[in-house]
């Protein structure tokens, strides 16, 4: 009796956890996003709305991933080229999933001098989940007019990425009515 309440609670828990991984991601390429709140390591309060005019690349990463860590780098490496280039109509927003204590991740930061990008955090993955955020990491690119025109999941290829931001950071902003 015990082995078959085993194989039952077994085969449940493999299907439940199958059917969750494998639910699709949601896309929201070509919306206009709903006004989504970020939050920083201190707690401070944003809203998608306050970087309208500006290309937004989303980068949802976990600090235990180290393809995360290396590509949030490489993000940092391809946000100071863009400011050399005076390119400044781009903003990166890494948001990490962690439950870690915000100061441990601003440890991270600096042990790998990242000093050039803002920290975001969503420990509760609240807004992972409002963006349809299925795999970690999630890199997600936003036009001047908030609208999701890119989303990359797990490999990146950053030449490709840097190709497509500087085509929206590049490209004569549209003016679209509310």
């Amino acid at each position: 009796m015990d082995i078959k309440k085993f194989i039952v609670c077994f085969l449940f828990f493999c299907t439940t956890s199958f059917a969750l991984h494998e639910q699709p991601t949601l896309s929201f390429n070509n919306l206009k996003l709903p006004n989504l709140k970020i939050y920083d390591e201190s707690n401070n309060e944003y809203q998608l709305k306050d970087f309208q005019g500006k290309v937004l690349l989303i980068y949802f990463w976990a600090s235990w991933r180290l393809d995360c860590v290396d590509f949030l780098e490489k993000l940092s490496s391809m946000k100071k080229r863009f400011v050399y280039d005076d390119i400044t109509n781009m903003e990166v927003l890494p948001i990490s999933i962690d439950f870690k204590d915000p100061q441990e991740l601003i440890s991270l930061y600096g042990e790998k001098k990242i000093n050039n990008l803002p920290l975001f955090v969503d420990p509760h993955r609240k807004l992972a989940a409002e963006f349809g955020v299925g795999d970690i990491p999630c890199l997600i690119i936003i036009d001047n007019n908030l609208v999701e025109v890119s989303r990359e999941d797990i490999d990146f290829k950053m030449e490709k990425i840097e190709e497509e931001i500087l085509e929206y950071c590049l490209s004569k902003p549209k003016n679209t009515a509310n």
